[in-house]
């Protein structure tokens, strides 16, 4: 099928200047060509001009004119595809290509197909054919293992990896620290000598433009290879965490049931423009009435007790029941005022966080259970300390996770509890 659209590196990047992307073109420019001196550049450009030029795509009436020398249509489809905010990435190292599905909004998608880094093709795509595509885009023989295994390894260990000249001394740590088998590891390594010790990677990234600059955040990524009788395969479920990472040899199928999950996660999650107040609603819910029970009491317990001492004589019985009372008086008032609970409706969780800035920081989240637990403990989710802000900001005890730290709040949250994976969308106000 032909391409909605066909161009070299060098026409993509003078499309994206034309369109005001200089900062973007720029970048794609150096990545795949290199520095190159003003004069260079300016080689490049006008080379690449003259190519549009010869396939009709320049407007010379509008070039007069000083306009954009590019129909409406075309300047369009270079901003959507250029603005982007999701991008699922598929590399192939042997053969230097590389898949990328971009959101361009309102449920659409286009492919961007990159060929030896020289050849630039674009297709409008529907959602419903990505996960095909991907899988076609990869294209391992179907092999079932004769046993799936899966060992663990450090996570610099693992990247330690990607130079051979690390293998006998990563082997050797890896045999010493984790007394796993010696034979999956030789395994493995075969495998990445077969594949030129390089690895196949799926990733999922968000993207903004602030201004001028580009901000991208890894948000999945797995890594892959055929094997003599199988598919490895590393999937980092966190990609900002430090943790071990686990290994795989799976059949294919399995490596295309991980993928479809992954494509999965990314179409039942809209992208949302970014703002300055986007947020999690979250609702307090027990301090106050910790608070308020605790201080009745113990002003009741407290004020019995002086009375009982100062107006009756035999009253031990009544002494000891207020005094129970003054100190579960105590014990509510001193637990409201040190932890404060908040709702997190859309999750179905309770999060505990410190109040007394002297004792625990009112910033720094302590517990995270399942609404109506009542206690924490055995049914924790979450033990925290990553000090994401929390502030209050409306009526009804109503607070906000801070706009600066809800993508790490979020990913901490999935990490811990993978089970919430699938219904992560936090409310956008």
């Amino acid at each position: 099928m032909k391409p909605f659209m066909r161009c070299t590196t060098e026409e993509w990047i003078v499309l994206l200047t034309m369109c005001g992307y200089e900062v973007m073109a720029k970048s794609l420019g150096e990545t795949v060509f290199g520095e190159k001196s003003e004069e260079s550049w300016n080689t490049l450009f006008e080379g690449a001009t003259h190519q549009l030029m010869l396939k009709g795509v320049w407007d010379d009436e509008k070039a007069e004119n000083d306009e954009i020398p590019l129909s409406e249509g075309l300047q369009s489809f270079v901003r959507s595809v250029a603005e982007a905010k999701q991008l699922i990435r598929l590399v192939n190292p042997l053969s230097n290509e590389a898949l990328l599905f971009r959101s361009i909004g309102d449920d659409k998608w286009v492919e961007h197909y990159i060929q030896q880094e020289i050849i630039q093709e674009f297709n409008p795509v529907e959602p419903g054919d990505i996960e095909k595509k991907m899988h076609q885009f990869i294209q391992y023989e179907q092999l079932e293992p004769d046993e799936e295994l899966s060992f663990t390894m450090s996570n610099g260990a693992f990247t330690a990896l990607s130079d051979q000249r690390h293998v006998t001394e990563v082997k050797r740590y890896w045999l010493e620290s984790t007394r796993q088998k010696e034979a999956w590891f030789d395994e493995f390594t075969e495998a990445l000598v077969a594949n030129e010790w390089k690895f196949f990677n799926t990733s999922v990234m968000r993207i903004s433009l602030e201004g001028d600059q580009t901000e991208t955040d890894l948000t999945d990524l797995f890594f892959h290879m055929p094997g003599k009788d199988g598919v490895w395969f590393v999937h980092y479920r966190d990609v900002h965490s430090n943790d071990d990472v686990t290994i795989h040899k799976t059949s294919l199928n399995k490596l295309e049931d991980v993928s479809g999950k992954l494509l999965n996660r990314v179409l039942k999650q809209p992208v949302k423009q970014r703002r300055e107040n986007v947020s999690m609603s979250v609702y307090k819910t027990t301090r106050d009435k910790k608070v308020i029970t605790g201080y009745s009491s113990l002003v009741v317990g407290l004020t019995a007790i002086m009375a009982i001492f100062v107006i009756m004589d035999d009253s031990i019985g009544r002494l000891l029941f207020f005094g129970f009372l003054f100190i579960v008086g105590m014990i509510y008032f001193v637990s409201g005022m040190v932890f404060i609970s908040y709702e997190f409706k859309e999750e179905g969780l309770v999060a505990q966080a410190g109040f007394i800035g002297r004792v625990f920081p009112y910033e720094s989240m302590t517990a995270i259970e399942p609404m109506g637990s009542p206690f924490s403990g055995n049914e924790r989710i979450l033990g925290s300390s990553q000090g994401f802000t929390i502030k209050h900001t409306g009526p009804k005890g109503e607070v906000k996770i801070s706009p600066e730290r809800m993508e790490e709040f979020k990913r901490e949250l999935v990490k811990r509890a993978p089970q919430l994976d699938d219904r992560m969308e936090a409310k956008v106000r």
